[in-house]
Formats: C-alpha cells, sequence, structure tokens
C-alpha cells in the first residue's frame, strides 16, 4: 500500500523524521499495479508487455505527500535515479561475461542437486551456495559518510 498508516508515504515520512534521510530502492516492474492500467497495453519488440515507470510515479507521489501532509514537515529534495538504461548501454567485458556464466553454471548446479532456498554469490574467490534466510538474517546499514553511500 503505498497510503494509510502503514503505508510507503507514511513509512518515509517515519524515517526522515527520525534520520533526517531516506533511501528509496525499486525494481523495474515494481508496483504495476498502482499505475493505471490501459486495454491494449503496449508491447515490446519480443512480445512483452511494457511496463509502466513506477520511479516518476512514486517520486510525484512522495513530493506531493510531503508538500501537502502536516505532519510530514514541509517539502523534501528528491532524487531519482534510473540506471536501466545506463547499466544496458554497457557492454560487458570478458571477465563480466566469465563471472556471469559462472554464476549460472553454479546456479544450476544447485537447482539439479535439488538446492531451494538458497543464492549463489562468489565469497573470498571461492563460489559458493549462500542460504537466504542467513543472508537475510541481518539489516545491512550503510555509512552515508562511507564510500558505499558515494557510490550510490
Amino acid at each position: 500500500d503505498l497510503e494509510g498508516e502503514h503505508g510507503l508515504l507514511a513509512y518515509i515520512e517515519q524515517v526522515m523524521a527520525y534520520k533526517g534521510h531516506c533511501v528509496v530502492c525499486c525494481a523495474e516492474g515494481a508496483g504495476q499495479s498502482l499505475l493505471q492500467r490501459q486495454d491494449g497495453s503496449e508491447l515490446d519488440p519480443s512480445g512483452n508487455v511494457k511496463l509502466k515507470d513506477i520511479g516518476m510515479f512514486l517520486k510525484h507521489k512522495i513530493r506531493q505527500h510531503f508538500a501537502t501532509s502536516p505532519t510530514a514537515g514541509g517539502p523534501v529534495d528528491l532524487k531519482l535515479i534510473d540506471p536501466t538504461y545506463m547499466i544496458r548501454t554497457i557492454k560487458p567485458g570478458q571477465q563480466d561475461s566469465i563471472y556471469c556464466k559462472v554464476l549460472a553454471h553454479s546456479a544450476v548446479d544447485a537447482a539439479f542437486a535439488g538446492y531451494t532456498g538458497i543464492c549463489v554469490a562468489q565469497v573470498n574467490t571461492h563460489f559458493a551456495m549462500l542460504p537466504i534466510p542467513v543472508i537475510t538474517k541481518y539489516p545491512r546499514r550503510v555509512d552515508p559518510l562511507g564510500k558505499p553511500w558515494t557510490r550510490l
């Protein structure tokens, strides 16, 4: 849900009040149920339905919420970064191709072995199968003054 007591906008408002900043990441194709559907949706060249842009929709809703809500604390400085086309336009190098191929082979090996609920990753130069509950057990925190934050 976007609005309401337990909606995304209320949560962003709480985080902003507590921390003074908030980062929202959304996956391509997320929130399609929030966007208006039209009959005869557009198709891409391969025949898949073109997804609506949730980023611009959320940007508008968040700005509107913070500008009009009496509890939100006023307008916010909001930035939308959509790396979709930046990533797609960069031709992968040989290392990228090899890395992706090894990850794909490892994922297929895990599936054929009957493993479920795992993620294949490289850990200290070794490819490993990591249980998803272990990966998600603790929240990851990014220091807003550190290098990972500047890379976002």
